[in-house]
């Protein structure tokens, strides 16, 4: 199945601009910026998603954020699969996460949440089958931190300038997935 739409989890609302939780959000404008795109950002309440139609790898490709909290991304994302015909197959979903190191990404292809409670809410609405971009925030600070805490805290200045310095390095391994054209069967073993 084609890759062709790309989403990304965060909390909408100006509070949760530039927190760990919102890298996905954050990664999926930095990519509408660095491959040039024009197209505005476009709004459905009735799909609960912002998104745009852009020219990516060759190819129609969809940039989606899914409107409201994180822990209820599934609501929005299970609506505007079904309106643009689209399925999870089709899907790379780039949230955070705290075990990957600051500024890495990991690319998964099997099933499950490892504990994200978006991407749990994506799993139990639209399924398995879509790749995860998993963007690297880093552990807690300290172990008795709230791990709500930690993902709803603000990157420091020196975390930030590491994020924004690895972004343009996450749209290249981002474009060398969607450029494969097709993913083979996600294998729940791999």
């Amino acid at each position: 199945m084609a890759l062709d739409v790309i989403v990304g989890l965060g909390n909408e609302g100006g509070f949760y601009r530039n927190t760990r939780h919102n890298i996905g959000v954050h990664f999926i404008d930095a990519c509408r910026v660095l491959i040039a795109s024009h197209q505005p950002w476009r709004t459905d309440a009735q799909l609960h998603c912002f998104y745009a139609d852009v020219d990516w790898c060759g190819r129609r490709c969809y940039l989606v954020k899914p409107m409201g909290f994180m822990n209820e991304s599934g609501r929005g994302l299970q609506l505007w699969l079904s309106f643009f015909k689209r399925k999870s197959t089709n899907m790379v979903l780039c949230c955070d996460d705290i075990t990957v190191p600051l500024g890495d990404v990991k690319v998964t292809f099997r099933p499950g949440s490892a504990g994200h409670r978006g991407v749990e809410d994506v799993l139990s609405r639209v399924g398995p089958g879509f790749v995860r971009f998993r963007l690297g925030i880093g552990p807690k600070q300290h172990p008795e931190m709230d791990l709500k805490d930690h993902v709803l805290g603000r990157f420091s200045e020196s975390e930030q300038a590491c994020i924004d310095g690895h972004l343009s390095s996450w749209v290249t391994q981002l474009e060398l997935l969607l450029d494969k054209k097709e993913i083979p069967s996600i294998n729940p073993s791999s």
